[in-house]
């Protein structure tokens, strides 16, 4: 002991502990990724139905064929059908602004995730939302002007990273700092959070609009943005990059091979690269000028682009890695599943605002107290039913995702046939288990990687996310307002009839026991 005392480096036990610390955070921490994303999303979700609002309203007005009153009455102006198309447009128009940019900047933000900064990557598109927060509250108090300049909010967020950037990074910091066995769990909490978050925003939105107004909710959404950035920088500590984990998992195998104190050759690497790097520093500030800094500025683009491309090569990796043939196949499947199901999810989150008002004349009021109580129902569900028959019924992660995906077509089935309030709420039912598809999807995916791949994984569903959103978007907003014409519930039975799909390929691992392979690989490797 006293020899390993004398060495400059940590001894083994502190050494295991801090590689503990950046798996599980204490008790007070823990919470904090699931606080994060149940505030971010109660704030996305006061925004959603206010943002359509806005939008429609400053169509009306800026079409110059209504008065403010006339624009102010919802219930009159979406029986509208030509007006509904214009204003659906705009809505594209904004959905494309805010999912382009985002798609790359959610593959920069995840390497640097696994890479650089996990604190970082997740302050960039914070900064970004609130930058969008700003200009909503600007153009709230200048109603007159052109709708078009709500899309300036739209691409400072997605230039910044987007909704799937954030969610996607909390989704693995959550992961990478939780234990394996504890992993489905954990994701269900976040579902649930993510959940809950949707729920309480949607109760509050068409309230907060009512009772305060256009500018005041967006300025609680500035409020709300600035305590996810505090908490982030109070509770959020930097974990260990992939390469610095797998250099000190294979410095723990060796000490476990071997009784003797560890070589402290990391350390040495690490002094010795620090070395070089300043000692390469000192000799260019010698030679800095104005050309070396506008060749800084070309390389400082060219590794941003560099990160990209080296993030979608390690996603394909990760999409056809050499692993075990079952826990490939495995993952191989349950993307493609994910994808439709996110597909199917993203674009009916586009038009259920405007359906049920087409339809039942409602006004974001109506549509918060309805989402916000099918949320309440579905997130109470992920987290303490599915939690309940993992692990007291035995069941497993594909057989909640394969249960909620029909319980899924069922509702798409009863909201395209509806007419009435009561058939509406009839949906409720089965949308109990909405959220089973998504959370027993990523489980199943989380557990066909290793560890270092668990950020890359989640990078990749986040990416998966971005594009469904951005097809869908086009798929669903583009075709929806020609449907009115003749049967409004249209998409809505496409989206039921698209679950089969994925319906089916869930069904081929089960019958397989694909998922049950993988699990036993998975043991074996660990």
């Amino acid at each position: 002991m006293s020899n390993a005392q004398q060495l400059p480096q940590i001894p083994s036990s502190q050494t295991d502990n801090n590689t503990n610390d950046h798996r599980i955070i204490s008790k007070g921490k823990f919470v904090m990724a699931e606080l994060a994303m149940f505030l971010f999303m109660c704030s996305v979700m006061i925004k959603f139905p206010v943002f359509q609002s806005l939008l429609y309203e400053k169509a009306c007005l800026n079409s110059g064929r209504f008065n403010e009153s006339a624009c102010a009455d919802v219930r009159a102006m979406h029986q509208n059908v030509q007006f509904q198309r214009e204003a659906n447009h705009v809505l594209l128009a904004s959905s494309l602004c805010l999912l382009g940019p985002s798609i790359p900047m959610a593959l920069l933000l995840g390497a640097l995730f696994d890479s650089w900064s996990t604190r970082f990557s997740l302050i960039v598109p914070l900064i970004g939302v609130l930058l969008a927060d700003l200009n909503y509250l600007l153009q709230t108090c200048f109603m007159h002007w052109n709708v078009y300049f709500l899309l300036i909010s739209d691409l400072l967020f997605g230039f910044a990273g987007g909704f799937t950037s954030v969610i996607g990074l909390l989704f693995a910091f959550s992961v990478k700092m939780t234990s394996v066995g504890f992993r489905s769990v954990r994701v269900a909490t976040m579902e649930g959070s993510l959940g809950l978050g949707v729920m309480s925003g949607l109760f509050l939105s068409g309230q907060l609009r009512h009772f305060f107004g256009y500018p005041l909710v967006f300025l609680l959404l500035v409020l709300l943005h600035l305590l996810i950035l505090a908490i982030v920088f109070l509770f959020f500590r930097e974990l260990a990059s992939d390469e610095m984990e797998r250099r000190r998992t294979t410095d723990s195998r060796r000490r476990r091979q071997s009784l003797l104190p560890p070589v402290d050759e990391a350390q040495a690497e690490d002094r010795d690269a620090a070395a070089a790097v300043a000692a390469e520093g000192e000799n260019g500030e010698g030679r800095q000028n104005t050309d070396d800094a506008a060749a800084n500025n070309r390389s400082s683009v060219c590794w941003c682009f560099s990160l990209v491309q080296k993030r979608l090569a390690e996603m394909a990796r990760v999409y056809r890695a050499k692993r075990a043939p079952a826990a490939q196949r495995c993952l191989n499947i349950v993307l493609v599943a994910l994808g439709v199901n996110l597909f199917t999810s993203a674009g009916l989150r586009d038009i259920l605002y405007s359906f049920l008002r087409y339809r039942l004349q409602w006004t974001d009021r109506e549509y918060g107290w309805y989402s916000g109580t099918d949320s309440a129902l579905d997130s109470l569900s992920v987290m303490l039913l599915y939690p309940l028959l993992h692990k007291s019924a035995n069941l497993t992660d594909l057989q909640l995702a394969l249960f909620g995906l029909l319980a899924k077509i069922v509702r798409d089935a009863l909201l395209a046939f509806s007419s009435s309030v009561l058939l509406v709420s009839l949906a409720l039912v089965p949308s109990m288990t909405s959220r089973f598809p998504t959370a027993g999807m990523r489980a199943l995916a989380s557990a066909c990687v290793q560890q270092h791949e668990q950020g890359k994984v989640f990078s990749l569903i986040a990416l998966m996310d971005g594009v469904a959103s951005l097809f869908a978007s086009l798929f669903f907003n583009g075709i929806y307002p020609f449907t009115l014409n003749f049967f409004a519930g249209t998409m809505l039975l496409f989206s039921a009839l698209l679950l089969i799909f994925p319906v089916s390929l869930l069904a081929k691992i089960h019958f397989n026991g694909l998922d049950k392979v993988t699990q036993r690989e998975n043991q074996n490797e660990i």
